[in-house]
C-alpha cells in the first residue's frame, strides 16, 4: 500500500494497461502491454508445436520472424526483450531438456 502512494509512476503504468490493452486489441496498435501479451500468445504457440524437446537453443528470434511474416500492427513485430526468461527457455528447451 504504501508504494502504492509513494510512487506516481506505478499509479500512471498500472492506469495505462487497460488504455493501452484497449489499443491492442481493438487496434492491433504496439503498445507496452500488447506487445507482452503477443509475447506471450506466440511464445504458448511455439512451446505447444514443441513441447518436450523444444525449438532449440536459439530458435526464438527465427520463430518470431516466421510468425510474423504477412501480419501487420502488433503481429508482425519481432520482440526482441521477452521480459519473461521462464517462457523464453521453454520454447528453445521445452520440458525434458530443462
Amino acid at each position: 500500500m504504501l508504494v502504492w502512494f509513494a510512487s506516481p509512476y506505478l499509479r500512471e503504468r498500472v492506469k495505462d494497461v487497460a488504455v493501452e490493452y484497449q489499443y491492442y486489441h481493438e487496434e492491433n496498435r504496439p503498445t507496452s502491454t500488447g506487445e507482452r501479451l503477443e509475447y506471450w500468445r506466440k511464445s504458448l504457440k511455439f512451446f505447444a508445436n514443441a513441447p518436450l524437446f523444444g525449438n532449440g537453443t536459439g530458435s526464438t528470434k527465427q520463430l518470431f520472424e516466421r510468425d510474423a511474416v504477412g501480419q501487420s500492427g502488433v503481429s508482425a513485430e519481432v520482440i526482441g526483450n521477452p521480459h519473461n526468461q521462464t517462457l523464453n527457455v521453454a520454447v528453445q528447451w521445452g520440458c525434458l531438456d530443462a
